[in-house]
């Protein structure tokens, strides 16, 4: 129900991998954290990743949840 409210006030559910700082396509894998919330890496960092211990959720990112178009401008100022 939350998440209705969110993307009626419009807002988009979309995944960016935690270590590269880049979006997740739809429907390619994401890597979750199961102990931290909300840490997400995308295959890349997933497969180089030699600091984060926890274990991780390989799921697909939905059809329908991939980044805007504008994700890059979003994440630049996100992490300025």
């Amino acid at each position: 129900m939350a998440q209705n409210k969110l993307l009626e006030e419009g807002y988009d559910l979309w995944y960016c991998c935690d270590n590269c700082v880049e979006a997740i396509p739809e429907l390619l894998f994401r890597f979750d954290c199961t102990k931290c919330d909300n840490f997400t890496l995308c295959l890349k960092c997933y497969k180089t990743n030699t600091t984060h211990a926890h274990r991780f959720k390989k799921q697909k990112v939905p059809a329908g949840s991939g980044p805007p178009q504008n994700s890059s401008d979003l994440l630049a100022k996100a992490y300025m």
